[in-house]
């Protein structure tokens, strides 16, 4: 394979992700708002094992275990979240 062949399709690689991560946080959050916490937990969780660097995903968990009146999950994820920066 030649090598404008290897970055074409490292940058189709790329945006497919960021176009399909894109799409996961925004149903995820859509979930949250929606009050659908089962299903925005599933999203985050799927999100932050992919990405365990991301505060901002383990903020999103964060917010999901507090709804749900898991307070020291929703600690754990809000300091994991602050130990990604």
């Amino acid at each position: 394979m030649n090598t404008v062949k290897k970055v074409f399709l490292a940058i189709f690689f790329t945006f497919c992700y960021s176009f399909l991560y894109s799409q996961n946080i925004k149903e995820g959050i859509k979930a949250i708002e929606n009050e659908k916490y089962a299903t925005a937990k599933k999203i985050f969780l799927s999100l932050t094992k992919a990405q365990p660097d991301n505060k901002e995903l383990w903020y999103y968990l964060g917010e999901v275990y507090y709804q749900l009146s898991k307070q020291d999950s929703a600690f754990q994820c809000f300091n994991r979240g602050i130990g990604a920066m």
